[in-house]
């Protein structure tokens, strides 16, 4: 039986499969088409609601890292497949993405800051709307550069990391602001 089909009664994934969703999540290489950039931010975006609707904010802190090092890595992918090597799109990510994940928490009223802070806030991270519906419009080259790559990523856990504590600075800087 070939590796890229489902058994018998359809209800396992191969290896191979198994591979390819995870080089989608966690590699830096290779390229990502509309489809499979939309699907991998549906997946993210999913497991956000959910670890936020179940866990909570200390739940979104643990799974941040992992969300954000993955769509960086699905931006950085998508950016290739049009033989762009996505510094722009990441820089827009990583400032939008934490203002959203914190607006997130003073829409359900967790959180509390006035409103000219909220406007501030949204006016920030709607660059990135734009950017994501770039990137599900913008199709593929037919001849794709393959070793292009943001300088941000050389080191990709590093970028992350700080990436990270600038989240962790902001979350943290509006619960106590918010406190004052």
């Amino acid at each position: 039986m070939p590796n890229n089909v489902l058994n018998k009664e359809n209800q396992t994934i191969s290896a191979k499969d198994k591979e390819s969703l995870s080089s989608s999540l966690f590699s830096l290489n290779g390229t990502l088409g509309r489809l499979g950039f939309f699907g991998v931010f549906l997946l993210l975006n999913s497991i956000l609601v959910m670890v936020s609707k179940y866990v909570g904010l200390v739940g979104e802190i643990i799974i941040y890292p992992f969300v954000f090092y993955s769509s960086v890595a699905a931006i950085q992918k998508r950016c290739r497949d049009f033989n762009f090597n996505g510094t722009i799109g990441i820089l827009i990510f990583s400032i939008a993405f934490p203002l959203i994940e914190c607006l997130k928490y003073i829409k359900n009223n967790e959180i509390y800051v006035e409103d000219n802070v909220k406007s501030m806030m949204i006016l920030i991270a709607s660059p990135f709307l734009v950017l994501q519906i770039l990137l599900l419009l913008i199709p593929g080259s037919k001849n794709k550069i393959l070793h292009l790559s943001s300088p941000l990523l050389k080191r990709p856990y590093l970028y992350t990391g700080i990436c990270f504590v600038i989240f962790l600075l902001i979350m943290m800087s509006t619960y106590f602001y918010a406190r004052i």
